[in-house]
This record gives C-alpha cells, structure tokens and sequence, in this order.
C-alpha cells in the first residue's frame, strides 16, 4: 500500500514538474454568488453527492460534474470578454488623457 502512495506521488510530482497538471482536476469553490451563471449545475452536482454519499466516488455525479465543467468553462469566456473590453475602454480614456495633456502642454508652451 505504501508503495502505491509513494509511486503516485512521484508519478503526480513529474507530472508538476514537467509543468503539466494531472488530467482530473478540483473545480473552484463552488459559492453561488461567485458563479451566478452556473446556479442550477452548482446545486445539481451538490444534490447528486448528498444523494450518492458513497457512489459518488464511482462515477455517480460525472454528468453533474461534466456540465458544471462546462458552464465554468463558458463564465470564464464570458467574464474574460467583459474584462478585455474594460480594458479596452481604459486604455482609450488613458489615451485620450494623453493627448488632452500634451496638447495642453503645447498650448502652454507657444504662450510663453
């Protein structure tokens, strides 16, 4: 048994190392204010393991998990596109800001 451990853990350790992530994967917190657009698949996956307490560690939820997966991946899509176009929209108003300043700052200087 402790062999088994140890040969995982080196297993998991050149895995890290070779900078790649083990293909199964823990989701984020699952909070519903931090993830309003994935409600119904929070609550769904959290139904199926109260249901399945023991089963669960067999599969039962994968589908549940499967689709929360999924909306996880279309949030952080949405709210990547939301924030490259504040970004955006900051860059802009900076730019903008820019040329308001040098322009002042030659208006000021031919008055001199």
């Amino acid at each position: 048994m402790m062999m088994e451990i140890a040969s995982i853990n080196r297993d998991l350790e050149t895995l890290q190392w070779r900078g790649r992530e083990p293909a199964c994967r823990m989701h984020p917190p699952l909070v519903l204010h931090r993830n309003p657009h994935c409600r119904q698949e929070i609550i769904a996956l959290q139904d199926c393991h109260r249901d399945h307490s023991l089963s669960k560690f067999w599969g039962a939820c994968n589908d549940a998990k499967t689709k929360l997966d999924a909306c996880f991946r279309k949030q952080k899509d949405f709210k990547r596109k939301v924030n490259l176009a504040k970004a955006r929209a900051e860059k802009e108003r900076l730019q903008r800001k820019r040329e308001e300043h040098k322009e002042r700052q030659h208006r000021e200087h031919q008055d001199r």
